[in-house]
Order: structure tokens, then sequence, then C-alpha cells
């Protein structure tokens, strides 16, 4: 049997980078689109300072998928939460992803998503967090871009590939 409500949350989808977005240590990831769903939230996101604001009477779930994309370059990139002060969140689990050289992965460019970064937050104890590149170690100094293409066969609501997911309790 499925219950007609799993539980009462409310929940938010967040998408939609600048697409061409060059990245470095410390850059703050700012999705420009944003859905929402279920009961009416208390926290609130600045898409220009890519801060989320947290209700200090919830906890919070929040997962997100980095994408990027280079040339040339073998990468690994480090992302994840922080509070506004810039200290990662304890409860928090690092995303990484991987990139390969052309000759490795499709002779073209390197796009490759290998771990999801993860995060539970009571809202008491962290008022806000960045959604935050922590590291990069790559083979040379060219660009790595976030992807932020389509990808065919889907709506529009799950088209972008970089994407942030809060759900509020």
């Amino acid at each position: 049997a499925i219950p007609d409500r799993a539980s009462a949350v409310a929940g938010g989808f967040f998408y939609e980078v600048t697409p061409k977005t060059t990245i470095a240590i410390g850059d703050i990831v700012k999705p420009q689109s944003s859905q929402t769903w279920g009961l009416s939230a208390g926290f609130s996101y600045n898409s220009t300072s890519g801060l989320f604001t947290l209700d200090a009477t919830k906890k919070y779930q929040v997962e997100c998928d980095l994408f990027t994309e280079a040339q040339g370059v073998i990468y690994n990139v480090l992302h994840g939460f922080t509070d506004s002060g810039g200290t990662e969140i304890t409860d928090s689990a690092r995303g990484r992803i991987i990139g390969h050289t052309p000759d490795d992965y499709y002779q073209n460019y390197d796009l490759c998503c290998d771990e999801t970064a993860v995060a539970v937050i009571d809202g008491s104890s962290v008022a806000s967090f960045y959604w935050k590149i922590l590291d990069i170690n790559r083979t040379n100094s060219n660009a790595i871009e976030l992807d932020n293409n389509s990808v065919t066969g889907w709506n529009s609501y799950a088209a972008t590939k970089t994407r942030l997911t809060i759900r509020e309790y």
C-alpha cells in the first residue's frame, strides 16, 4: 500500500546555472531557477549571492549534483556545503566530480559526475548555507566549466544537469 502522504514537508529544486561559468576553489554555485512544492517553505534562497537562509525551527535534507566540462584536463572537483562564515557543515558529505582526458572519455570533452553531495542541517544551529567548490586538482590550468546543457528526452523540470534539492521537515 502507498500512503496518501509520506510526510508533511516543504521542498525546493534549484537548477540552471549560468552557462560556461568557470569554477575555482571557493566559488559559490548559484542556481538561477527554482521550483518549490509541498507546504509553505520556511527557507529562502538568494540567487544573486547563492545564500540559502533556513528556519531555526526546522531540519533540512539537502542533496546536490554538479556537472563539469573541460578539454584536455584530468581533474577532480570536490563540492559541498558551508555555513555563511565559510565553515564546512558538520553533518555533510562532499560530492566529487572526476574528469578524464579526451583520450579516455569519448575523444572530445570531460563530463562525469561521480558522487552527490549531501547534508542534514538543523536550522537551530546553522542559520544559512552556501553550495561551494571546496577543492580542485587538475593536470593543467585550462578552465573547468559548469555544464548546464539539456538532457534530451526529459521534460524541462529535469533537464538541467547541475541541481540542488532541499527538503524541510
